[in-house]
């Protein structure tokens, strides 16, 4: 009971010591996962009492679910993770950082700060599961970690166990639509059809206007793009482009204050060109680049800038543009993409470069297929294998 214990407590993001909090953390259940676990139940579950009851199926498969893990052995063998007085010290350092009132006014610098925390916690995998609960519920976290530094790179691995959670916890429209689109692109790189069904369902149960950030509005109508590409539905797939094209002219460009990069268009050039659609690809990338600055202005995270030239050198190869590809490529600094996908552009960069060898026996081929082969194992982003 002491691995169930700590399994639920690690969720929970706080320690569980009297009988009498089994109230609120049954109401946090409810609230999750929309299950009805009664608070006397959960006493008996962490041990508050000990009458030889032992908990239905019903009520560990309902854990399961609130855990977020796939098999109820699992939750018999959590184990606390490993921390020194110097990493609790830390680990309450990174939650008074989020302890802040949330504000209207855009502070970049606080952003950029968030950026390196974020990086920091996503490095140290028992940062993470410690501050899991916490992050997931604190209201400053949920946008300054989840949202605005989504782990794209760890999306099909162990962070998404952590980015459910978050989906759990915050309910409003945007982040049930960001959150579900973070989701189907991961099921979507590791081929779990499954998954990317139940997904799709949910993303479009949910409206998406122009109030919302470009990249749910794009990640959308991306995750549509992805998903009849990948089931053949020709009708579907023209008028999800279709409808991309009509919300391009809606956003917000020029002048306008807040259109520092071009979200949108960057998010829908890279969905055209994993679907080989390269021609939509340009349009796209051609809209940008008249409407919006091509370098970093200051207020945007680094990183994008890269990984949109890398999108443009994709396009511009497959559309037959070689010279052009090969300028944006050698210019290109792979290090510099930013942190939460870098994996994921590199893989694309690295089936551009293979693209470009002349021969397969060459031996940079064959070391660029090695790096490619291994950062596919290392995101299981499946779908890019070749």
């Amino acid at each position: 009971m002491n691995a169930l214990k700590t399994k639920i407590e690690l969720r929970y993001g706080k320690t569980i010591t009297f009988s009498a909090e089994c109230n609120k953390l049954a109401s946090h259940i409810y609230h999750a996962i929309g299950v009805k676990i009664s608070a006397q139940t959960l006493r008996r579950v962490l041990g508050f009492i000990n009458d030889g009851s032992k908990p239905s199926k019903s009520t560990l498969k309902a854990i399961c679910d609130y855990c977020n893990v796939d098999h109820v052995e699992e939750l018999f063998v959590a184990k606390k993770p490993k921390l020194s007085a110097i990493d609790i010290e830390q680990i309450n350092f990174l939650k008074s950082f989020y302890d802040i009132d949330l504000s209207s006014d855009y502070d970049f610098n606080y952003h950029k700060a968030c950026g390196n925390i974020a990086r920091k916690i996503i490095n140290q995998p028992n940062y993470l599961e410690a501050l899991s609960g916490f992050l997931t519920k604190s209201p400053v976290a949920q946008i300054f970690f989840f949202e605005r530094f989504p782990y794209i790179d760890g999306i099909a691995g162990d962070y998404k166990k952590y980015f459910k959670r978050y989906v759990q916890s915050k309910q409003d429209q945007e982040a049930q639509l960001f959150g579900n689109c973070i989701l189907f692109l991961g099921a979507y790189l590791n081929q779990n059809k499954k998954e990317i069904t139940e997904h799709i369902k949910r993303i479009n149960s949910i409206a998406a206007n122009q109030d919302i950030h470009p990249f749910p509005q794009a990640r959308k109508i991306m995750s549509n793009v992805l998903y009849h590409h990948l089931f053949n539905n020709q009708t579907e797939l023209v008028k999800w482009k279709k409808i991309a094209f009509e919300e391009e002219k809606k956003q917000l460009r020029g002048n306008t204050p807040s259109a520092h990069f071009p979200f949108f268009q960057f998010t829908m050039a890279d969905a055209f060109n994993l679907v080989g659609d390269y021609e939509s690809a340009l349009k796209m990338i051609r809209l940008a680049d008249l409407d919006y600055k091509c370098y970093d202005n200051g207020v945007v995270e680094l990183g994008y800038f890269e990984c949109f030239d890398l999108v443009r050198a994709i396009t511009y190869y497959h559309i037959g543009r070689k010279e052009d590809a090969t300028r944006i490529l050698n210019r290109i600094e792979s290090a510099k993409f930013i942190f939460i996908c870098h994996d994921y552009f590199l893989i694309q960069q690295k089936i551009l470069e293979l693209n470009m060898c002349k021969s397969p026996t060459t031996k940079k081929y064959r070391k660029l297929k090695t790096e490619l082969n291994w950062l596919i194992n290392k995101t299981g982003f499946t779908s890019f294998k070749i």
